[in-house]
């Protein structure tokens, strides 16, 4: 069975196919070695002839776990990168970071930080006004002869007169 090796594991390794390879190809005459070495001392071969037993050879063990136990390159490189969809999320992410950055630059230009809290509040005061005007139109437009001779007005009609009687310096203010 092939070992999975996540792309991301082998990232830091140069050449990891050929690292798997030399070390598959130093493994084998490694075991050929000491298949040699356990021959000499079962035939007792005088001791200046013998094979001399050197320990195995070691590498990465991303790089051994390639290796399977027959000492051949056996490895499948599996992409463990972020998907699709995580990468389109991403990028959407860091587009509206950008425009969010761009719009508050905007904002800044036109409407200087230390003066949106003094607008902020003078629009505050005028839609409060306009809300008071609204109250006492209603509650004028609310009598029991209005209904019976039809002067009432309706809520569209009492919003276009508070708009048509809020003073011009307001008017600028919301525009």
């Amino acid at each position: 069975m092939k070992q999975q090796i996540p792309a991301s594991a082998i990232a830091g390794i140069k050449g990891f196919a050929v690292a798997a390879a030399a070390h598959a190809s130093e493994l084998k005459s490694w075991r050929a070695h000491m298949t040699r070495v356990a021959d000499d001392q079962k035939n007792d071969v005088p001791i200046e002839r013998r094979h001399v037993a050197y320990p195995r050879p070691r590498a990465h063990p991303l790089v051994e776990s390639a290796v399977d136990e027959n000492d051949d390159v056996n490895f499948e490189i599996v992409d463990d990168g972020p998907t699709a969809a995580e990468r389109l999320a991403a990028r959407k992410a860091e587009l509206i970071g950008a425009v969010s950055i761009a719009e508050s630059k905007a904002i800044n230009a036109v409407v200087p930080l230390g003066k949106r809290r003094l607008f902020n509040l003078r629009e505050a005061a005028i839609l409060e006004a306009d809300r008071a005007k609204y109250a006492s139109l209603w509650a004028s437009n609310s009598g029991l002869v209005k209904k019976v001779t039809g002067a009432t007005m309706t809520s569209d009609q009492i919003a276009a007169r508070v708009e048509a009687e809020r003073p011009a310096e307001a008017e600028r203010r919301l525009a």
